[in-house]
């Protein structure tokens, strides 16, 4: 558990991260009520655009969770490095920065699969039309190649597609598989690890004899230094914003078009 830090170095912290507010204010006043509502008024019974307004505002908050995360995984890191009694204490730099940057990779995850199910709402895509795969795979993946084959132009297909070519998104998600599926990072500081690999006892020849040896002592190279692993999930979040915000946009000029019809509807009534 990291101590106070100053408001100037929290002002720091916090300046570094991308600001989400204007995208927040904005999800957040997409109800599904108030959406149904608007729907309901344009005769738009069957419209997905309610669910869509639910799954955004669900991916708001793993957004928001991922954005708390890395806060706290740079916090973490100045605390023990610059700041605590017993500074610098890698130990507890690598572990506690460590843990909350795999925050960072599992936020995200949840908030793409969300925002998938938004845009599924959104397109009124029928799910099972979505690509099937022969091994376990993310809705987000089926989808992203969904879009691809089939909408290659619309707005939203490129700004899947610009997150999922960065190589930022990538890192992330290998990240976060390798975490749940395979094995945690190795970071640095954190004393001798290993890899889960079948190696330790191995063949050997040597002047004509054959044999087995086991190798041990060292441990393996780790996978990132801290600050390496930061700065991934920092860009993740970064690029991952830019994807939300360019869906919240096209959900945005949906639902103004959509106002738009039912304000007509009624001034044509009144009259």
């Amino acid at each position: 558990m990291r101590g106070e830090l100053d408001e100037s170095t929290l002002r720091a912290i916090a300046a570094a991260l991308p600001d989400i507010s204007a995208l927040q204010g904005m999800v957040r006043d997409w109800q599904p009520t108030s959406v149904g509502r608007i729907c309901l008024l344009t005769d738009r019974v069957d419209s997905k655009l309610p669910t869509a307004a639910v799954a955004l505002n669900d991916a708001m908050w793993a957004v928001t969770e991922a954005r708390y995360a890395l806060h706290e995984a740079r916090a973490h890191l100045v605390w023990y490095r610059e700041k605590s009694p017993g500074k610098p204490n890698e130990a507890a730099t690598a572990f506690s920065s460590g843990f909350y940057s795999v925050c960072v990779t599992l936020c995200l995850y949840t908030a793409a699969e969300r925002l998938a199910d938004a845009i599924i709402a959104m397109l009124s895509i029928d799910r099972s039309q979505l690509p099937k795969e022969t091994k376990p795979a993310s809705l987000q993946s089926r989808l992203g190649k969904y879009l691809w084959a089939r909408m290659p132009d619309a707005a939203i297909a490129g700004a899947v597609r610009t997150l999922w070519m960065s190589a930022e998104w990538q890192h992330s998600i290998r990240l976060r598989n390798e975490w749940v599926h395979g094995q945690r990072p190795l970071i640095a500081g954190l004393g001798i690890q290993y890899k889960q690999r079948g190696m330790w006892i191995q063949p050997v020849q040597s002047g004509g004899m054959e044999g087995h040896a086991v190798f041990f002592g060292g441990g393996d190279k780790p996978d990132f230094e801290i600050e390496e692993l930061v700065n991934l999930v920092a860009r993740a979040l970064e690029v991952f914003v830019g994807l939300f915000s360019s869906v919240a946009e096209v959900f945005g000029r949906l639902l103004s078009r959509y106002v738009s019809e039912a304000s007509s509807s009624t001034l044509s009534e009144a009259r």
